[in-house]
């Protein structure tokens, strides 16, 4: 064998050329609507999933109509179920104005009371928040259905459904609504509804405790205060209120002594100097005089559990009902929910992340507990429940057995019962079927029209075959709860805590998805997954099912074999909630040589595992002495995935005589040539921002060498130094990389002053950049240099930009910001960032509507001058993004709920096919052309996931290399012995290729006696033991079922 590494110039020819983008007709089509290759233009639509839910806050029985239930989610909206929820259907009670739902009520004459704003969260305006919000609402509104037992007579589900469909009437109370962005207002955040004695009571954040009476609003005093901050109210049947709020030095609880007029209630226990966290209420069911009060402590951990009469002389809260080690999830503040059921046994269940059940075990104070539900154990378990659980509820007048143990959680994942499963066993269930209401941070796309989407409390969801009508059902991946997951180490933040189980990795919060998809010879389809604090990962899925965690298709973790360095995930856990990251891919991208090409020449001119050589119209095999010729090309498999290129062989590069190339082979020759195929992964940490030059070769894990997966370290946060608190402060919010690579553009908060740092680092393409190069420990920290980079800050701004986004020229870009800030436009244009500082521009794009509109994310239409903004209350769009004055039109068919992330599939990959050949065994490689190029994708905070797919590209012709200038023999050779066989025969068979193998038995009239899937195997003889002992005297037919023949011989059995 000869060896040269040749670094010469040279040219490459990708297969499929340059992408030249072409209007063409959709090719998608609803389920059931057939397969027109012109479906009428459909505007955007929801494509689901449609069993995945947000938050929900609120659940109630309706208390006149058996089996109907009504659930408030804090971003989809309001549900009915007349099925006790086995399904949910929407009801818009505000025209589309609203779907925070926070809390619900019915009156005696079965009006449905709705209040909305969510006030346990974080404003969604306040500056630099990226984790977690929570929404203003828009009022209170009461809903009629006719009358209140409005179902009797009705027999079937989907009468019950159109009947409120069609006869529900919304009117919002009068004086509940706020004008838009008046966060302060009274009723901005709605925290709870109680109808006692004909009054509807609401509980307000920044209202106190109103009183409705049906036509007037008037306030309530608590301990002669109107504006405290009222988060609970119960009532029992006696008619006696119990308010929890915060008065300003921690919270209380408060009893009416009029109908207007509330005080406080002691704790026997408290001292003078405590102040309680939240605290949450319930009445017991039988003993309804019994009021039980659940109490968080200021840093929202568990307190304890107290009971009070309030029948007697003097109600206080007695003694703690709970051992002070019991705990239940460390976020009270957000989530927390009680109730009593005492029909047979007093039983107190107290829920936050995990619930509880507590009972008098031995006569004391001091309750036992049982944990009843677990948020760390796999989702299919039958004890698992997602964590932030807001409501428990159960019938207070059970009928059967199953009434009686039936329990519903409203969490932040959806709703979840326990009962009996199909198998008869009791087990928690997710009862989610209609209710559509996922809370999602980021959207990818698939070549193959897949979705994957990050979501709060229901990590990564992936949607495989997507449809129109919004009616299909998604997997949960990459979550901690994922099947095969526990079986690996995982990393632990500075305090000993597994970053698996921590609350927040329960929410997916990036997701990106390569153009590379192979079919044959096995699936390999990649996307990388992120949670919060960067539980970052690859992954090529097992077949097309992403659902089983494993260390052969899945990347993650720190150290050796994993997928990162112990320096990339260093004080981690101050990363923001949703970590930036940017995918960059490239598909004729100029780079140094990298990918290894062996040249196979063979005296044998009937050898098929000699190289291919394309000339012009000609395919032949490289046989020793063949003369190669300038232009020349072969077929290269490069480093991402084996996706495939042509190379040329130039004069330029290895010289020529007589127009003969002067590359001398013997055997085989190997050398390096550069593949057009890039690919990098920007992730923003604590302490940096980090780039992986080759994170498709999944050949490579990090392994703490030279020669594992590449990471370096691009920007450094705040010169990387101090603790993780200290570095904190100054946290990456948002970045994105330029369409050559060249540019990444980031925004860094400063927490301390509320300021916002737009910076520049470009230089990625220069030729004394390389990525790949690591030092003896598999990093490289000193890219940080300035020498290296170009780093620029641009500008400084008052509020937190949201999104970055650029022009396919490189040289221009957007950004939008998030707060409330009327005095400036929330987009801004930057221009001349290919030139120096002082060419670099920044313009306002002010907005038609509303300056101050919150704009989350921006999506520039890469076949057209389209744009889309996602803003607070939904998604708008401008024909024209570089019109002088921009109008923006808002999109009729998203809902008014946060968009916060826009994806385009702006990638058009063609189907190539060509055969791979070792010794005299040809595998055939399929790469599938890339679906829906154009498609647009808008994720939801509230409302699931939406696609447009109305003005579709044309895909590129497929490519097949050489799989006709070979004929195989691909006829089985089969042979029984002995034949007729008594007890056992031994099929012997040969194959000519490797191959998957299928062996099916028949009887005489066709049945299917026994089938045995071989698996792959490998060119030649093979054997097969059947053991006939078992079967009728007769005559049975053998098959052999192979990827390119079906075989049969006749067996005898006597």
């Amino acid at each position: 064998m000869k060896s040269r590494k040749l670094l010469l110039s040279l040219a490459v020819f990708f297969l499929v050329g340059a992408f030249v983008p072409t209007k063409a007709s959709p090719i998608m089509s609803t389920e059931g609507e057939g397969d027109s290759e012109q479906p009428e233009a459909r505007g955007w639509v929801s494509v689901g999933p449609n069993n995945i839910s947000g938050r929900v806050r609120t659940i109630v029985f309706d208390k006149f109509n058996d089996g109907v239930m009504f659930a408030g989610s804090a971003g989809g909206g309001l549900f009915i179920s007349v099925n006790n929820g086995n399904n949910w259907r929407e009801i818009d009670f505000s025209n589309g104005e609203s779907y925070t739902v926070s809390a619900i009520a019915q009156g005696n004459d079965g009006a449905i009371y709705v209040g909305t704003g969510e006030g346990f969260y974080g404003q969604m305006f306040a500056a630099q928040s990226n984790r977690k919000t929570g929404l203003m609402g828009n009022g209170v509104y009461k809903i009629t259905l006719g009358n209140s037992n409005w179902a009797e007579g009705l027999s079937t589900d989907e009468e019950k459904y159109a009947y409120v469909l069609e006869n529900f009437n919304s009117v919002v109370i009068n004086g509940t609504q706020p004008e838009k962005y008046d966060l302060a207002h009274e009723f901005a955040y709605v925290n709870d509804l109680a109808f006692v004695n004909d009054k509807l009571y609401i509980a307000t954040m920044f209202g106190g405790l109103k009183i409705w009476d049906g036509s007037t609003l008037s306030n309530a005093t608590i301990n002669g205060n109107v504006s405290v901050n009222v988060t609970d109210i119960k009532a029992n049947n006696s008619g006696k209120i119990a308010v929890a709020f915060d008065g300003g030095q921690g919270f209380e609880v408060a009893l009416n002594t009029s109908d207007n007029t509330f005080s406080s209630v002691n704790f026997s226990t408290k001292g003078a100097n405590d102040k309680y966290g939240r605290i949450e209420l319930s009445y017991a069911i039988k003993n309804n005089n019994m009021l039980y009060a659940l109490v968080a402590d200021q840093n929202g951990y568990l307190q304890g559990v107290y009971k009070a009469n309030v029948d007697a002389e003097n109600t206080q809260f007695g003694n703690k009902m709970i051992s002070n080690s019991l705990y239940l999830g460390y976020s009270m503040n957000e989530a927390m929910a009680i109730a009593v059921n005492d029909l047979e046994q007093e039983y107190i269940y107290i829920a936050s992340d995990d619930m509880q059940r507590l009972f008098d075990a031995n006569g004391t104070d001091v309750f036992y507990s049982e944990a009843q539900t677990s948020y760390s154990t796999p989702r299919i378990s039958g004890s698992y429940v997602a964590p932030g659980i807001h409501s428990i509820l159960f019938k207070e007048n059970p009928q059967t057995l199953e009434d009686s143990v039936n329990i519903y959680l409203a969490t932040d994942a959806g709703i979840y019962l326990f009962s009996k499963d199909m198998t008869q066993t009791y087990s928690w269930q997710p009862i989610n079927k209609g209710l559509q209401s996922a809370q999602y941070y980021n959207v990818a796309a698939g070549p193959d029209g897949s979705i994957m989407g990050a979501a709060q409390s229901n990590a990564i969801t992936y949607i495989a075959t997507p449809s129109l009508d919004g009616q299909k059902s998604a997997d949960v991946v990459w979550s901690p709860n994922s099947l095969g997951y526990m079986n690996f180490e995982i990393q632990t933040d500075r305090d000993n805590v597994p970053y698996d189980f921590r609350i927040e990795s329960q929410t997916g919060s990036n997701v990106a998805g390569s153009a590379i998809y192979r079919s044959k010879p096995n699936i390999r389809k990649p996307f990388i997954l992120m949670r919060p604090y960067n539980g970052l990962t690859r992954t090529y899925s097992d077949g097309n099912d992403y659902t089983e965690i494993n260390d052969q298709t899945w990347h993650f973790g720190q150290g050796n074999n994993k997928l990162m360095s112990q320096q990339l995930v260093d004080k981690m856990e101050a990363a923001p909630f949703i970590a930036p990251m940017v995918y960059w891919e490239s598909f004729n991208g100029d780079t140094k040589d990298s990918v290894e090409v062996k040249l196979i020449a063979t005296d044998q001119n009937n050898s098929i595992s000699a190289t291919r050589v394309i000339r012009g119209e000609e395919q032949f095999r490289l046989i020793a002495g063949t003369e190669l010729r300038d232009g020349d090309k072969i077929l290269v498999e490069s480093n991402s995935l084996d996706y495939p290129f042509f190379y040329e062989l130039t004069e330029e590069r290895f010289g020529a005589t007589d127009g003969v190339l002067d590359l001398v082979f013997e055997g085989d020759t190997t050398f390096l040539v550069p593949s057009p195929i890039k690919s990098r992964l920007f992730v923003a940490t604590a302490n940096g921002v980090f780039v992986c030059n080759e994170i498709m070769n999944f050949t490579k894990t990090y392994d703490n060498s030279n020669n594992g997966l590449p990471w370096v370290r691009v920007y450094n946060v705040n010169g990387g130094v101090g603790d993780a608190n200290a570095l904190y402060v100054n946290p990456v919010h948002t970045l994105n990389v330029s369409p050559d690579g060249n540019t990444m553009l980031l925004a860094v908060d400063h927490l301390q002053d509320g300021t916002t740092d737009l910076i520049r680092v470009s230089g990625f393409n220069a030729d004394s950049i390389n990525l790949s190069a690591v030092g003896s420990g598999g990093f490289n920290a000193s890219y940080t240099d300035p020498r290296k980079f170009k780093t620029d800050t641009i500008g400084t701004y008052n509020r937190s930009i949201s999104s970055i986004t650029f022009e396919s020229n490189s040289d221009v870009a957007f950004i939008t910001f998030s707060g409330l800030n009327g005095a400036e436009a929330n987009i801004k244009k930057v221009s001349g960032l290919n030139g120096d500082l002082a060419s670099v521009q920044v313009v306002d794009m002010n907005m038609s509507e509303d300056n101050r509109k919150p704009v989350y994310s921006m999506l520039l239409d890469a076949f057209s001058q389209k744009a889309y903004i996602g803003t607070d209350d939904g998604l708008y769009s401008t024909s024209n993004r570089n019109a002088s004055n921009i109008e923006w039109t808002k999109v009729a068919e998203v809902p008014n709920v946060p968009v916060y992330d826009l994806y385009q599939q702006t990638t058009n990959l063609p189907q190539i096919s060509y055969t791979t050949y070792l010794s005299n065994n040809a595998t055939e490689n399929v790469f599938e052309g890339t679906q829906y190029v154009g498609a647009v994708y808008a994720a939801t905070y509230g409302k699931g996931l939406f696609m447009y797919r109305d003005e579709l590209q044309d895909g590129l012709e497929p490519i097949n290399v050489g799989l006709d200038d070979v004929v195989m023999d691909t006829k089985v050779q089969m042979n029984l012995f002995p034949n007729p066989a008594a007890n056992t025969t031994v099929l012997n068979y040969s194959l000519a290729t490797s191959s998957n193998v299928v062996m099916n038995i028949y009887d005489i009239n066709g049945r299917l006696i026994s089938s045995l899937e071989k698996g792959r195997q490998s060119s030649g003889v093979h054997s097969q033991v059947i053991d006939v002992r078992s079967m009728q005297e007769g005559i049975y037919m053998i098959q052999l079922i192979t990827n390119n023949a079906v075989s049969t011989a006749k067996l005898i059995v006597k």
